[in-house]
């Protein structure tokens, strides 16, 4: 490709008009390179304060936010066995997306998601909000504070001193019959009556459904 002559690029000072618009040019490039500065430094701090937010909203539940692998809700779906007017809770709920694979397989049953930590709540409120379902309640609430009387069925994801912690509330609230599905951990005082290998590989989450009817 031929260049072009170096004297096109040159502003000569007896040219104003010429001398006067790279005066503007180069002005204006200056306030838009300082407009996009302050913006993504803007960007920067709401993203900052954002996941401290996030961290904070967190802190009371003693318990990280790790979502169940899309990989193996099919899997937990089958497992808790729902039916018409079956009543399941997730405590812990998160993102809630154990719930909305239920709801899928089973709309006639009746959903409830309880998470003590704001932020999840808000995800969940976010994913499940286009399906306008009546029969699905999100709950931001201490899961040792939930009503568990006329639950049918229970997940957990949980971590074992959670699991073990929550157990004697389990026992004195679950009616006669009640299926408790846990993925991963299991109740150190309580056998599960089944166990279910989900065949994913040792470093994964998700590995084993510890199955318990009470």
């Amino acid at each position: 490709m031929e260049h072009l002559p170096k004297s096109i690029f040159k502003i000569s000072a007896s040219d104003p008009g010429a001398f006067l618009f790279a005066s503007r040019y180069h002005g204006a490039m200056q306030i838009y390179l300082l407009i996009v500065s302050y913006l993504v430094i803007f960007c920067i701090c709401v993203l900052m304060i954002g996941l401290f937010i996030w961290w904070m909203s967190l802190m009371p539940t003693r318990a990280p936010f790790i979502p169940i692998s899309k990989d193996v809700l099919p899997m937990i779906i089958d497992a808790l066995e729902l039916k018409e007017g079956s009543y399941l809770v997730d405590l812990g709920c998160g993102d809630a997306r154990v719930i909305e694979a239920a709801w899928k397989k089973e709309p006639r049953a009746r959903f409830l998601g309880v998470d003590n930590a704001l932020a999840p709540i808000v995800m969940a409120t976010l994913r499940l909000r286009k399906y306008k379902a009546s029969t699905i309640t999100l709950k931001k609430q201490n899961i040792f504070k939930t009503d568990l009387t006329p639950i049918s069925h229970v997940f957990t994801f949980l971590l074992p001193g959670l699991m073990d912690k929550i157990l004697p509330k389990l026992e004195a609230e679950l009616a006669p019959g009640t299926r408790v599905v846990s993925c991963d951990f299991q109740f150190s005082q309580r056998p599960a009556d089944f166990i279910i290998d989900l065949h994913r590989k040792d470093h994964q989450l998700g590995r084993t459904l510890y199955v318990y009817i009470f």
